[in-house]
């Protein structure tokens, strides 16, 4: 085996590590939006550094925040936004989302927030960065309202991810 190939079969198990990481840390979301899991290990992962993308905050060798974010020529999003509970109202989701944004080209990401979690969202919001586009009921999960901010989402994928 090359150094060339050695170091690149050691970046890949490190970032391998790091994903698990991650989905670890985001333990507290993923019931949030049906088939979390699988969207991550099979659309998140295997797209870094092409559509998509993982921003993390660390203190002290921890996770304290992560942003996923998704860049194609249809959408710039931020997908994911967590902050460990020890650490929010601190700035930390403000700095990734920057991070994020340089990242998508845009200062005005889409992002959707449902309706149980828009408090937890509001100094966010309150940056004059997001304008709420929408209101979907039901989204995705039944019975649940999904504020979209900056973009559109298509209520006809609604059924599709409800019902995978």
């Amino acid at each position: 085996m090359s150094q060339m190939e050695l170091a690149q079969e050691k970046l890949c198990h490190a970032l391998r590590w790091a994903c698990v990481d991650v989905y670890a840390a985001l333990a507290d979301v993923c019931h949030l939006y049906p088939n979390f899991e699988e969207w991550y290990w099979d659309k998140v992962v295997p797209e870094l550094g092409v559509s998509r993308s993982i921003f993390v905050d660390w203190m002290n060798e921890r996770i304290t925040g992560v942003v996923i974010a998704k860049r194609t020529c249809d959408e710039q999003k931020v997908c994911t936004v967590w902050v460990d509970k020890g650490f929010r109202a601190q700035g930390v989701a403000s700095s990734l989302i920057g991070e994020a944004s340089r990242w998508l080209g845009t200062d005005y990401p889409m992002i959707t927030i449902p309706q149980n979690r828009l408090s937890e969202f509001s100094g966010i919001l309150r940056s004059g960065r997001f304008a709420q586009t929408q209101k979907l009921a039901s989204y995705y999960r039944a019975g649940e309202t999904e504020h979209v901010f900056n973009g559109w989402l298509s209520p006809y994928e609604s059924a599709r991810l409800l019902n995978a």
